[in-house]
């Protein structure tokens, strides 16, 4: 039986696109003879209904590949990933498995094929983990900051010069003079290539002074097209190649599609969460991410805090530093004894993860709560210095960092630098000059 059910196993791992990143790690562990990392992972993606993962995971139970041999939990979980029974072959393969069942064996494998359904069936995926889709809900903000001063930014010239387009996404909050602070670029295409004229511009704009501390940051999302009308003709050809595979089921470009399409394809009613939600099922853990923020924002669906919790664990636990940090400031706010150990434990973890795009705002948050300045330069140190679209807070956070340190010498060559950008966007800031200032003198006195 072991050698039928390796081979069949083997024809199996084409049930799903093998471009989905995740899927294919699962596979090549397997390949190797890693069978309990294959385990885990195929584990995983079969709890948020991947039916392929939910196959193949029924496989390694039945051989008693990286687990205990186990027939009623491979039947059951291979009769999982065809609920309906429409696949013929998969059919087959539960009736060879049934052979080898007496009739009160029979009873318990039904019994423990109920339970999967109750818990990981396409209903119950559908009421747990599924967002209610609406295209028109744009997660609008309670509280709306008015600008009053805004500048555009400017068109790199070797972009403008290659025909390269794109756009920048962006958050911030505001200070208490309505002034843009902790800029995060949260998305962009192509990377880095606008990103530091985006926040060149956005540092100069000024808002009327909020009432009330946001609560969240405001968002922006500021484009650069070479045609006045739109996006060129290749960069749209692009997207809608990545467009066909994503509706082929390749997972990675059903995520590109989401991130992506909506902008370069304007005319077409594209529902981002939509995408990020196909792509989320075969676990990509950045759509993942992108479908848990949509949840929590009523970004293209209706707002579900605790569907938003649930994918936004699922992506932490796949090791993604940004849904780390977002948990442990979820936490955060409950105030309560359990929900603050949470917050540290998955603030911690985001420290551990070396994720680049929360490098910025994680060493500002370890300053902010007086921990050890030392991990501050370490997020810092995971970034390239001349290519940090952010250079101002990159400069003045290792100028902060180093202060603490007592490190004075290091503190004053980061605040010059940071004084030096500043200029360029206009007056430098009395506490830029004083921070500077009193470097010096605590340097003199070392």
């Amino acid at each position: 039986m072991k050698i039928i059910i390796s081979l069949i196993f083997c024809s199996a791992l084409f049930f799903v696109n093998e471009s989905n990143a995740t899927f294919n790690d699962a596979v090549k562990n397997y390949e190797a003879g890693k069978y309990e990392e294959a385990l885990a992972e195929f584990k995983s993606l079969a709890e948020i209904g991947n039916k392929g993962a939910q196959y193949n995971l029924g496989f390694m139970y039945v051989d008693g590949l990286g687990v205990k041999q186990d027939l009623v939990k491979g039947y059951a979980w291979i009769k999982l990933s065809d609920e309906k029974g429409n696949s013929e072959e998969k059919q087959g393969v539960l009736k060879q498995i049934e052979s080898y069942f007496k009739d009160e064996k029979l009873a318990q494998v039904n019994s423990f094929y109920e339970e999967l359904v109750m818990q990981y069936g396409e209903k119950t995926i559908q009421t747990d983990l599924m967002p209610i889709f609406d295209i028109a809900a744009n997660g609008a903000s309670k509280f709306v900051a008015v600008p009053i001063k805004t500048t555009p930014a400017n068109y790199p010239y070797m972009a403008n010069v290659k025909g390269i387009e794109g756009f920048v996404s962006v958050e911030f909050y505001l200070d208490s003079k309505g002034q843009p602070v902790e800029l995060n670029i949260t998305e962009s295409y192509p990377p880095q290539v606008f990103d530091r004229e985006v926040i060149r511009a956005i540092s100069k704009w000024k808002f009327e002074i909020p009432q009330e501390k946001l609560e969240s940051p405001l968002r922006y999302r500021m484009e650069f097209a070479l045609d006045e009308g739109g996006y060129s003709k290749k960069a749209i050809d692009t997207i809608k190649n990545i467009q066909g595979k994503a509706e082929n089921g390749d997972a990675v470009s059903q995520y590109y599609f989401a991130k992506y399409g909506p902008s370069i394809l304007r005319g077409d009613s594209i529902n981002a969460t939509e995408w990020y939600y196909k792509a989320a099922q075969q676990g990509i853990a950045d759509a993942q991410h992108e479908v848990a923020l949509n949840l929590l924002n009523g970004q293209g669906c209706m707002v579900d805090i605790e569907k938003g919790l649930k994918w936004l664990t699922k992506a932490a636990s796949a090791n993604l530093g940004r849904s780390q940090l977002k948990l442990s400031k979820w936490y955060s706010k409950a105030n309560t004894a359990d929900s603050l150990e949470k917050s540290q434990f998955w603030f911690d973890k985001a420290v551990e993860a070396n994720d680049k795009e929360i490098a910025i705002e994680l060493a500002r948050m370890i300053l902010a709560t007086k921990r050890a300045p030392k991990l501050a330069i370490n997020q810092l140190k995971l970034l390239d210095e001349d290519g940090e679209s952010n250079e101002l807070d990159y400069n003045q956070l290792f100028a902060s960092s180093y202060a603490e340190l007592g490190n004075y010498k290091q503190a004053i060559k980061y605040q010059k630098r940071a004084n030096k950008i500043m200029r360029g966007y206009g007056k430098v800031p009395k506490e830029m000059q004083d921070k500077l200032t009193s470097y010096k003198e605590l340097l003199k006195k070392s």
